[in-house]
């Protein structure tokens, strides 16, 4: 966080930070700082952003914010402290619930973006508890569910409707086309998942339904 008010002010100039990271031997790789501060903190090996902690759903859906960042900067791109968990939900600062920390890693990994888990007890150095541990695994599962999923045409709204179909039941939809297959990522789908509606396009035919907490991935393939 080289903008924060607590840093040396000298870091708050990027050229100077670039100029330190000059400094640091191959092949370790480097970042300079969170870019939300000023762009230029990209300058590094990697990138770093500390999106916003919106209240509730809205921070998980504020990682889609990434999209237009990682088509810009062209390098690996990490969301390097996200809201973190706890046992007891606390607005804009720590959220408790296992489908928002499972459609969070499922939608940063979806889009390409790398992320961090982020936890209370983790300030002391101390063991997830019961709560925070139940979001490391969502989060770590909705990682998995589209782990592999990343490259290909990212599409959403307009784009996605008329290429792929037309998704009703679930909080936003994100897609992906790769040629004969074309995959489907709901945020927040209903319970049961099944419920979620997909009217492909004419062509496409549903392949496979996965779910992880907060998340379903549906798959397609173009009927030849």
């Amino acid at each position: 966080e080289p903008g924060h008010a607590t840093q040396d002010r000298r870091l708050h100039d990027p050229a100077a930070v670039r100029r330190l990271a000059e400094l640091v031997p191959q092949p370790v790789i480097t970042a300079l700082g969170s870019a939300e501060y000023d762009e230029a903190y990209t300058g590094g090996d990697y990138a770093t952003y500390h999106f916003p902690r919106h209240r509730e759903w809205g921070h998980v859906l504020s990682l889609a914010d990434a999209i237009p960042m990682l088509a810009k900067w062209k390098k690996p791109l990490i969301n390097d402290e996200p809201i973190g968990a706890a046992a007891e939900y606390q607005a804009g600062r720590r959220d408790n619930s296992v489908e928002r920390f499972g459609a969070a890693g499922a939608l940063a990994e979806f889009i390409g973006m790398g992320s961090t888990f982020h936890y209370e007890g983790g300030l002391q150095a101390s063991l997830p508890g019961e709560r925070e541990a139940a979001c490391l695994d969502a989060w770590q599962r909705g990682i998995d569910l589209a782990a592999g999923h990343a490259s290909g045409e990212l599409l959403t709204g307009d784009a996605l409707t008329s290429r792929l179909g037309r998704v009703s039941g679930g909080r936003q939809v994100f897609g992906r086309l790769n040629s004969d297959r074309a995959v489907v990522l709901v945020i927040d789908p209903p319970d049961p998942a099944a419920k979620t509606a997909v009217e492909w396009a004419d062509g496409w035919v549903e392949e496979r339904r996965v779910t992880a907490p907060g998340a379903l991935l549906v798959t397609a393939t173009r009927r030849r």
